[in-house]
């Protein structure tokens, strides 16, 4: 039996320390969910995190990500 779905669009919100185990579990799973973008205010720091895991945007804002057509999930990495 094929599985026709399309795995979710995801963008990571916050690339600090808890954010490396959210993508590594994102990445893991590429059936399942696709990480289309990483956002962080700091965007050196998204840059940085985007390049290391290969995913294909940095963005500086939530309001970007949300603009974008396949974004359907944000996976929220912030302090509590």
């Amino acid at each position: 039996m094929t599985n026709n779905v399309k795995p979710v669009g995801v963008a990571l919100l916050g690339c600090g320390r808890v954010s490396h185990a959210h993508i590594g579990a994102i990445l893991q799973q590429p059936d399942v969910g696709e990480l289309v973008a990483v956002v962080d205010t700091n965007v050196d720091l998204a840059c940085a995190v985007a390049k290391q895991f290969g995913v294909p945007l940095a963005l500086s804002s939530l309001d970007e990500a949300l603009t974008m057509d396949n974004v359907e999930a944000i996976d929220v990495c912030l302090p509590n």
